[in-house]
């Protein structure tokens, strides 16, 4: 009962505050959509250039899986629908990290790359031309297993999951700036210069530590 009653009240309490900070900033909240408000989609074969068997049926699987339960986006043939989006996979890379005791594997890094290509049907426009994608995916062996056909089908499946979660998000637009004209500068004053534009900072950071006993696998 009390949790309940905590969730009717805090629910409520937390939506009335984040949507004025949201549109304060700039943004207005808004449904996720498919750009140049189009509905309808359409998925060419996905193409797969690794070693890697089945990982385009294992994609498409998994994106249509997604966009059939996202609001505001139908699924449909290409010669019907309003956008177009082809995808390849040119990468799939797995390193094992094993134990230094015993030498068994501990986890699956998988690394998986490839390029989106999003065409408007109507104007025959790419509003994605081959653009990169890349994911890094973790999956933790339990300590009762070991590396099995099995277990690294459902490690694949996972990392076939969140590909395709990224990919969504690159099509979906979650929030529009306002139509509001950008903030003019300050005027100089007479006499005096305006300021020089401060130089960006340069970042160098330090490269993750490598993993015991890693070995790689190219896909």
């Amino acid at each position: 009962m009390i949790r309940r009653l905590v969730r009717f009240i805090l629910v409520p309490f937390l939506l009335a505050v984040t949507v004025p900070l949201a549109s304060n900033c700039g943004y207005e909240m808004d449904a996720p959509r498919l750009p140049n408000n189009h509905r309808t989609l359409a998925l060419n074969p996905v193409r797969n250039f690794t070693f890697e068997g089945e990982l385009d049926v294992r994609l498409r699987q998994s994106l249509r899986r997604i966009l059939y339960r996202t609001a505001g986006v139908e699924m449909g043939q290409p010669e019907e629908s309003g956008l177009l989006l082809t995808l390849e996979i040119h990468k799939l890379d797995l390193v094992r990290a094993r134990s230094l005791d015993n030498t068994a594997v501990l986890l699956l890094n998988y690394q998986i790359a490839g390029t989106i290509t999003l065409k408007e049907q109507a104007t025959g426009k790419l509003l994605m031309d081959k653009q990169p994608i890349a994911l890094g995916a973790r999956y933790d062996l339990p300590k009762a297993d070991i590396e099995t056909p099995a277990v690294r089908d459902d490690a694949l499946k996972g990392v076939m999951d969140q590909f395709a979660e990224a990919i969504v998000a690159q099509l979906l637009v979650n929030f529009n700036p306002q139509d509001r004209p950008p903030p003019k500068p300050p005027a100089a004053q007479s006499g005096t210069k305006p300021p020089a534009a401060k130089p960006a900072p340069t970042t160098n950071p330090s490269a993750p530590p490598g993993l015991p006993n890693t070995e790689k696998t190219r896909g």
